[in-house]
């Protein structure tokens, strides 16, 4: 259910994943020298893909394979990157509850680059959600960004909420979602 090979430094190349039918968790995070993941959009059950720090080409690669349909099923997907998609909202967003419609989630994407120190973290931290009404907070939720990579460079995460998740049961007409950086008390260096 679970396929680790995260610093796999050496790691060249990846065999067919296609037979992978209950395959939850992928993570690729630094396998730098991987440029492809054959059979990956045969992985209907697949629910977080980490590829921080990986090459452009197998990002690239990754996302012909993916489907509209399999990102459906993903909960966090991380990959090299500096944009945001453009049917993303930038920055605040207010929700407006539309009549006889019911909300079915909500996803949140953001792009960090950390400046790195000798301390290697298995997540991105001090990155989260917020959900107010007007000067008010709601809820705060700290995002899951898995995956840390050894460079500096810009990473996409995109985090994926269903219906029952707190981040969506809470939201009401009105209100504002935003993604903020937490205030640290230790040094934490991200952008």
């Amino acid at each position: 259910e679970k396929l680790n090979l995260a610093n796999c430094f050496s790691l060249e190349s990846i065999s067919d994943l296609s037979n992978l039918e209950i395959l939850h968790d992928l993570n690729l995070t630094n396998c730098d020298k991987v440029d492809d993941i054959p059979g990956l959009e045969h992985l209907k059950a697949l629910k977080r893909l980490y590829m921080s720090g990986c090459n452009s080409r197998c990002s690239f690669e990754v996302k012909k394979r993916l489907s509209k349909a399999s990102l459906r099923m993903i909960e966090n997907l991380s990959l090299p990157g500096n944009r945001i998609p453009e049917w993303f909202s930038q920055g605040p967003v207010t929700y407006s509850a539309q009549p006889n419609r019911e909300l079915r989630g909500v996803i949140l994407a953001v792009v960090v680059a950390l400046h790195h120190d000798d301390q290697q973290l298995p997540a991105v931290v001090g990155i989260k959600a917020q959900i107010s009404k007007l000067d008010f907070v709601v809820l705060n939720h700290t995002l899951h960004l898995y995956g840390v990579p050894r460079t500096s460079n810009d990473q996409l995460h995109i985090c994926r909420y269903p219906h029952h998740h707190p981040m969506v049961k809470m939201l009401k007409d009105g209100y504002t979602v935003q993604v903020v950086k937490q205030e640290m008390a230790i040094n934490q260096d991200s952008e």
